[in-house]
């Protein structure tokens, strides 16, 4: 092999290493958004988990308010009514 040839190969060679370097350089350039894309939807999945469990959690107190509600207004008609049958037409 002549030395002309034996440098062109060099260089060829260095040339292809240079563009592989770009090319992961470019590579490393993509990669990081993508792993903070991949972060934010991991991020957005959760929190949207987290969000129907408290909606669940506040539905479920919801409708412990509205039994206790019931529950005393039950009571109060009933107290209500009881006061009104021990009360005679002379307690005017």
């Amino acid at each position: 092999m002549e030395d002309g040839a034996m440098v062109i190969d060099l260089q060829t060679f260095m040339a292809e290493i240079e563009s592989k370097q770009e090319l992961e350089s470019f590579q490393s350039q993509v990669d990081a958004p993508q792993e903070k894309l991949r972060d934010l939807k991991i991020d957005v999945l959760w929190s949207e988990d987290v969000t129907k469990m408290e909606l669940e959690l506040f539905w479920c107190k919801v409708g412990s308010i509205s039994t206790i509600l019931t529950y005393l207004k039950s009571k109060a008609r009933n107290m209500a009514v009881t006061h009104l049958a021990h009360c005679t037409k002379h307690d005017n």
